[in-house]
């Protein structure tokens, strides 16, 4: 009897594991339409003072970067995380979204969307926030194209990295001599770089 029970009780547990797949969602981006220009690194314990980045839309049109994927990890390549914009994130043309290291709840004027509890490292058992590196590569992906890309070797104590080149351009911010280290401008055009 014990053993006719246990069939049925597993026999059931297999037929409510199953889910529908859920299909990936692609931004209406290409190559160069998006453009990482501003990254704040967390730089003290302040609640306010934590990683975020800023991305402009050049490709001429409004829109929503719901499914858009960012990949950070270290100059080496090791540590890799991705945060997936999982909500609706209008962006208009020629305009600004700020994401940054906060719950989504708990936004502060300034971010557009919060991507905890992705970009997220585990000590002891205890997730903390995920923070930039000292020199890192952070990538936007829509699906599996690449479109941009931006790297760093050092984040200011103070204020942002910030892209001077006007305007913005995917190409052009690969080049490390348009940053520079300015007061934090999230979600508002940079200004040329000194």
């Amino acid at each position: 009897m014990r053993s006719a029970l246990a069939l049925v009780v597993m026999a059931g547990s297999a037929v409510g594991c199953t889910s529908d797949v859920v299909p990936e969602v692609c931004p209406a981006v290409g190559v160069g339409d998006l453009v990482i220009t501003e990254l704040r690194g967390n730089a003290g314990d302040v609640d306010l003072d934590r990683d975020w980045v800023e991305i402009t839309n050049v490709g001429g049109g409004a829109v929503d970067l719901r499914g858009l994927h960012l990949r950070l990890r270290g100059l080496t390549g090791a540590g890799e995380d991705v945060m997936l914009v999982r909500s609706a994130l209008p962006i208009a043309a020629a305009g600004q979204v700020v994401l940054g290291a906060f719950d989504a709840r708990l936004l502060p004027e300034f971010v557009d969307y919060g991507w905890q509890p992705d970009f997220m490292t585990v000590v002891n058992k205890v997730p903390s926030s995920k923070h930039f590196p000292t020199g890192g590569i952070l990538e936007l992906y829509a699906c599996d194209v690449l479109i941009d890309r931006v790297q760093w070797t050092s984040l200011p104590a103070l204020g942002t990295r910030s892209l001077g080149l006007m305007p913005p351009d995917a190409g052009g911010n690969d080049d490390t001599a348009a940053w520079c280290e300015v007061a934090s401008t999230p979600g508002a055009p940079n200004t040329p770089c000194p």
